[in-house]
């Protein structure tokens, strides 16, 4: 076998000096494996003739020149390679900060690794991530919120909507993490307040990749909660409209049927994990991709601490931010049953690959049944074409450009007048005649304003 060094991957003839310093890099960067026994220039296992010695000088460096310790992240063994003896030291990826105690929290003393070489980490980088690092310990409670002048009408309106009545003088300060020991507002507290900059969106492409970009469709900049509902509704209401397809001709007789592209229920529960679960230490919020043959919802951060996989998919809830997840709960919004993610898998046949979960991130991907997928991508082909014929809404006698626009806006809600003209290549008053058309037949309606609004199919 011939071994090849990589990004995670180094070999290593014998634990010298710089055994420890390559260790910290594997754990501050993406983990990986250092091969001892192995001639780094031919790529060769040359074998180990002490392998106890050899494995008491990996131990030592591991368990007493790094800080913190990392013995927990590091598996040794040996294998057999070519009749020579090989020592496999795996390293996982830290969420800490690991340094040589000989150097301490310096440049020198926390390198990284950079493809197969290693570097020095800056000081601008160490204080970076030592400031996130304690970020994400304390969590969103207890980071102040960057504006200080906030305002709750909305939290408060969904409160009186839901029928509770808190004090408004009080209000606030009876909410559990939005005040800080101080007095000041919490980052929290500012996620739902009436502005700030939590921009979530919704990002819809042709095909079933990434090539071809059709419409970005951003909500928030208000309180979280109302933002969630409002991605949700979009969602469930507009991007999972009714398709009606045809059974192929071996199922002919049994005519055409309605469906929808993915469960709105399995979703709801999707999307309020992903929003409840995200790191917004991070700032960073979910996003939503939107394919032909799929609806993808993307989280950051993995899953909270003290929750593994197998508890995640049994339903055990373990959440990053108790206090704001208790707040959708106490809104409506939540439960803690911990049935939502055995209710996805319900859903869905129980296929676990409905969810990716690594270091940084979840995603939960929902296919659509496959007549969907065939049915958008023929839909696609007829309006590039230009032979677009639609048998829907027969009994209204619509016009052939109505017929037209229908399907049009349910490929792109947010379409304009004049891109519905050159794509059914006529008159821009002669689609201003279908719309009105299509109104009058109360089959569209048009929500929000002229410029940021979207088309919603009723009928």
């Amino acid at each position: 076998m011939i071994f090849h060094e990589t990004e995670t991957i180094e070999l290593k003839r014998r634990v010298d000096k710089d055994f420890a310093r390559k260790v910290v890099a594997f754990l501050n960067t993406e983990g990986g494996t250092i091969y001892i026994g192995v001639d780094d220039k031919s790529r060769s296992p040359i074998g180990i003739a002490d392998i106890d010695g050899e494995m008491k000088k990996i131990s030592n460096a591991i368990n007493d020149q790094i800080y913190p310790g990392a013995i927990e992240l590091s598996t040794i063994k040996t294998i057999k390679q070519d009749n020579k003896d090989v020592i496999v030291v795996k390293i996982k990826k830290s969420k800490s900060l690991h340094h040589l105690k000989a150097f301490g929290l310096t440049p020198k003393g926390t390198p990284v690794r950079f493809g197969t070489e290693l570097r020095d980490m800056s000081e601008h980088e160490i204080a970076v991530r030592s400031l996130t690092l304690l970020q994400n310990k304390l969590g969103i409670t207890k980071i102040p919120a960057s504006n200080q002048k906030l305002e709750f009408k909305t939290l408060r309106y969904l409160f009186f909507e839901k029928g509770l009545t808190i004090n408004d003088n009080q209000f606030e300060d009876n909410i559990p993490g939005f005040k800080l020991e101080d007095g000041s507002y919490s980052m929290l507290a500012e996620m739902l307040s009436d502005k700030n900059n939590i921009y979530i969106l919704v990002v819809v492409f042709q095909g079933n990749d990434k090539t071809v970009f059709s419409r970005r469709t951003p909500f928030g900049g208000t309180c979280l909660i109302d933002t969630y509902k409002k991605v949700l509704d979009y969602c469930q209401n507009v991007i999972n409209d009714v398709i009606t397809v045809k059974h192929d001709e071996s199922l002919a007789a049994m005519g055409r049927f309605d469906i929808r592209r993915f469960d709105n229920e399995a979703f709801e529960e999707a999307w309020l994990n992903a929003v409840t679960y995200n790191d917004w230490v991070t700032q960073n919020p979910p996003i939503i991709y939107v394919f032909d043959n799929r609806i993808e919802i993307h989280s950051v951060g993995s899953l909270p601490e003290g929750l593994s996989i197998e508890g995640f998919y049994k339903g055990r809830s373990r959440h990053r931010s108790k206090e704001l997840f208790d707040l959708f709960d106490r809104l409506g919004l939540g439960e803690h049953t911990g049935h939502g993610v055995p209710l996805i898998l319900s859903k869905y046949n129980n296929d676990k690959n409905i969810f990716e979960i690594d270091e940084g991130s979840v995603i939960v991907t929902f296919k659509y049944p496959a007549i969907i997928a065939k049915e958008l991508e023929n839909t696609r082909i007829k309006l590039r074409d230009g032979e677009l014929k639609v048998e829907l809404y027969g009994e209204l006698n619509l016009s052939d450009n109505a017929l037209k626009i229908i399907d049009i806006i349910k490929n792109n809600s947010s379409v304009t007048a004049n891109e519905m003209a050159d794509l059914i290549k006529t008159s821009t008053r002669t689609v201003d005649r279908a719309i009105k058309e299509l109104r009058d037949n109360n089959i569209i309606i048009r929500e929000g304003s002229l410029k940021t609004g979207y088309w919603k199919i009723i009928k």
